[in-house]
């Protein structure tokens, strides 16, 4: 999943959709820091208010509570 959201991120890079999805696969592998550049990026390009939403809450989430 990460490879296609790599590839569609490239394709789109202003998709903040692919930057949250992007994030959350990051976030499953461990890789947080990858994860909040992802979500920051996503706040950034949000015209949704729903990806806007998510983004600010995954990023609440990993900076409160980082995993080791």
């Amino acid at each position: 999943a990460l490879m296609r959201y790599s590839d569609a991120v490239e394709d789109k890079p202003r998709d903040a959709a692919i930057h949250v999805r992007m994030g959350r696969a990051l976030e499953k592998l461990g890789r947080a820091p990858e994860a909040i550049h992802e979500y920051k990026a996503a706040q950034e390009f949000a015209g949704s208010e729903k990806w806007l939403e998510e983004a600010k809450a995954a990023l609440d989430r990993l900076q409160q509570h980082p995993r080791p």
